[in-house]
């Protein structure tokens, strides 16, 4: 260790999986200089104890099982405002291109397969506590062939966003074009390149996105039609008596109304 890399003595740990967990434990105790470790059970605990501590690493994971990507990584860009020098891993067991390109753009120190080996894993937690970057190969793989696409090969369209929240909200294509004034034809081929986009070619992969996408198309539909109050807009696009989750603060916690239905598995049953 140099004198501008201290060794890394304080780490918390914000993942689901307790083998997982405790994996990381012994391979960071295994480096010598780890001596302190804060289990963190949710995002809550995690934003009161961060924020207010001399934490030096956050170990966050991702799963394709989780709901909350999103709150995830608005977390971490609030700790990447609020405390710049903190060392950030994301441990992930979902490889989409769209999503890694969120990662990246967070400066993070690391992103790890949850599928590497502990000899990968080992060489990892060395290299970041030495201050460098390190991917996976797995990741690397996957990010470097989103970064080589020029921005309008990954950015999503307002109509794309549309059909894709109407198809995850359980519509059939034939209501989608009827509520969307297309034709079934141009709805399945604007599901079609949003999926390329995003890197993705599986209905649970995107089921996954679900909160994110969500995200996103608000955050769009306020940049295109800036005149609505965004409880006007919230209103415009609720259906079926679901609340769909404006933009959020994260600093401080704000109190959001949000369907919590589980997003993490086959479509819901269509509607004709």
């Amino acid at each position: 260790m140099t004198l501008y890399n201290p060794p890394i003595s304080r780490v918390a740990l914000l993942i689901p999986c307790q083998m997982l967990t405790s994996g990381i434990e012994y391979q960071l105790k295994a480096q010598g200089d780890t001596r302190q470790f804060w289990r963190i059970g949710s995002l809550t605990e995690a934003r009161l104890r961060l924020m207010a501590s001399d934490i030096e690493m956050l170990v966050i994971a991702f799963s394709l099982q989780q709901a909350d990507w999103q709150q995830r990584l608005q977390f971490i860009r609030a700790l990447r405002q609020t405390k710049p020098g903190m060392r950030i891993v994301v441990i992930l067991d979902v490889y989409i291109p769209y999503f890694l390109r969120q990662l990246s753009e967070l400066s993070v120190s690391g992103i790890l397969s949850q599928h590497d080996s502990l000899t990968d894993i080992r060489e990892a937690f060395a290299q970041i506590g030495r201050g460098a970057l390190y991917y996976s190969a797995r990741i690397e793989n996957a990010l470097l062939c989103n970064l080589s696409k020029t921005p309008d090969q990954v950015t999503l369209r307002l109509m794309e966003l549309r059909v894709l929240q109407h198809l995850l909200d359980g519509d059939s294509v034939k209501y989608t074009a009827k509520m969307l004034f297309r034709s079934e034809k141009t709805v399945m081929a604007l599901k079609g390149k949003a999926m390329h986009k995003l890197g993705i070619t599986h209905s649970a992969d995107l089921v996954a996105m679900k909160e994110m996408l969500e995200h996103l198309y608000l955050k769009l539909a306020l940049h295109d039609a800036p005149e609505y109050p965004i409880n006007n807009l919230s209103n415009r696009i609720r259906s079926n008596g679901r609340e769909v989750k404006t933009l959020l603060t994260w600093l401080p916690p704000v109190e959001v109304s949000h369907f919590r239905g589980g997003i993490a598995g086959p479509y819901p049953a269509r509607k004709e």
